[in-house]
């Protein structure tokens, strides 16, 4: 099997220069009249895709340049948020302004130049090209005088960050259009407010870590110091919810936390601490409104989900 390292190499070049079985199939389809300007913008394209875009897309594409929500600004107001980082906000804007929405001699230009894109990855680019792109033909072929004069300028403008969605997992929609319950609806203040779940069922994966590290000075007995580590990690394997009653009927989660505590520097040692605590445990969702709980492999427990009560090996707890 091929790596990618295989795949490697080739940046710098010109992406459309090397594929001469692309040139030929768009030599056979394209009008005689456009092939020199459509073959010099892909030329260009294929330029950046192999050179500037490559580089950034690569860098987006890093776990820590990732896209993030912010839930919150500096000053703790709602803002709700996707930031999509400097480099994927520099190639969105970079394809935006090359004109693949505005300046494409037809159809096939554009999807030659998008084609040319899918060389560089997702980079938080290509997925929401392809919606504005299908929006803006939606709203060209159907859409009202307002839609079009509102929205259209707003899809084609690279200065705003407008751009289309698409419902892909709603059950019972899926290309039903006129199925779709998520509803969108405007505010006063301007702001959006959006109802509806897409799935019957949420489902959840991932993983999580804490980790603290801290240590006091103190001043009232000299040389004396405490320090204080806490590490956690959780991993969330295929936890299943019910959006309708917000309720968990399956799956699993694994927890580990371990802390170190000490205490130094006390007279003659007397009161100094060195203690550690640590527990791992299971937790187990039954699917019939409860939870199995076990603590380092030995101490069972059944939780109630609803009314929070808690029964180890048989017997009422907290």
């Amino acid at each position: 099997m091929s790596s990618l390292k295989e795949f490697q190499g080739i940046e710098g070049a010109d992406f459309f220069e090397l594929d001469p079985g692309f040139q030929t199939l768009l030599k056979n389809l394209l009008p005689a009249e456009r092939r020199d300007s459509v073959f010099n913008s892909l030329h260009h394209c294929g330029r950046l895709a192999g050179g500037r875009w490559n580089d950034l897309a690569r860098e987006a594409n890093k776990h820590e340049h990732l896209p993030k929500i912010v839930k919150f600004d500096r000053a703790g107001n709602a803002v709700e948020q996707v930031d999509y980082g400097t480099h994927a906000r520099h190639l969105r804007r970079e394809v935006a302004e090359f004109g693949v929405l505005t300046d494409a001699r037809n159809g096939l230009h554009k999807f030659a130049i998008v084609y040319l894109l899918a060389h560089n990855g997702e980079g938080s680019v290509n997925c929401g090209l392809s919606c504005t792109d299908g929006l803006i033909r939606a709203i060209e072929a159907v859409g009202s005088e307002f839609l079009r004069k509102t929205y259209l300028p707003l899809l084609r403008s690279a200065d705003t960050p407008v751009a289309g969605a698409q419902f892909i997992t709603e059950a019972g929609a899926g290309s039903d259009v006129g199925a779709v319950e998520t509803e969108a609806r405007p505010n006063s203040d301007g702001t959006w407010t959006i109802t509806g779940l897409q799935s019957p069922t949420a489902t959840l994966d991932g993983d999580s870590s804490f980790s603290l590290d801290t240590s006091l000075m103190s001043i009232f007995h000299q040389g004396v110091t405490s320090a204080f580590t806490l590490d956690a990690t959780a991993a969330y394997d295929a936890i299943t919810i019910s959006t309708a009653d917000r309720e968990v009927t399956g799956g699993k989660a694994t927890f580990d936390l371990k802390t170190h505590r000490t205490v130094t520097g006390t007279d003659m040692g007397a009161h100094d601490v060195d203690k550690t605590v640590d527990i791992h445990a299971d937790l187990t969702f039954n699917g019939d409104g409860t939870a199995t709980l076990v603590l380092d492999g030995t101490h069972t427990f059944t939780i109630n989900l609803k009314s929070g009560r808690c029964d180890r090996d048989g017997k009422h707890g907290n």
